[in-house]
């Protein structure tokens, strides 16, 4: 629990909307919902076409044989 604390303390951030507007202009994934990060990391995996449709890899099983 603590340090879990210690790392919530450390991504605290306060400053004005003026500050945080030059923050997302510097870096827009900032201000990306949670949906768009997830949708981001699973394409980072790669994606693949096959017959007209995506294959995430990120969410491609492999066998266990």
């Amino acid at each position: 629990m603590k340090e879990y604390r210690e790392e919530e303390e450390k991504l605290k951030w306060e400053g004005t909307f003026a500050e945080y507007l030059e923050i997302v202009k510097k870096r827009p994934e900032v201000a990306q919902t949670a949906h768009s990060r997830v949708y981001n990391m699973i394409k980072s995996a790669g994606i693949e076409e096959k017959n007209g449709q995506k294959i995430y890899k990120f969410l491609a099983m492999k066998s266990l044989d």
